[in-house]
């Protein structure tokens, strides 16, 4: 604190302009992260891949169903007599 420091002058005269810069009086504040913004990002994460994970999981289980309707309509088709499976 033993230094001086001008004060600065209004712009457009004949004043001379800052040594320092307005920063230079304001301290910095500690960046650290709270466990509620922590917590709120690794849920966001989490369940983003849950809805991955369940949309792969239900567009399986369609094209399973398709599948075994496309083999019935499949075998109907070559086999007429035949009886249908249900």
């Amino acid at each position: 604190m033993g230094e001086s420091y001008e004060i600065p002058r209004p712009l457009g005269g004949a004043g001379v302009a800052p040594t320092r810069s307005v920063m230079a009086f304001v301290e910095p504040i500690p960046v650290r992260s709270s466990p509620t913004a922590t917590i709120t990002v690794l849920s966001i994460i989490g369940l983003g891949a849950i809805a991955i994970w369940d949309e792969r999981r239900e567009s399986a289980a369609a094209l399973d169903d398709f599948a075994a309707e496309q083999a019935v309509l499949a075998r109907s088709v070559a086999h007429p007599r035949l009886p249908l499976p249900w």
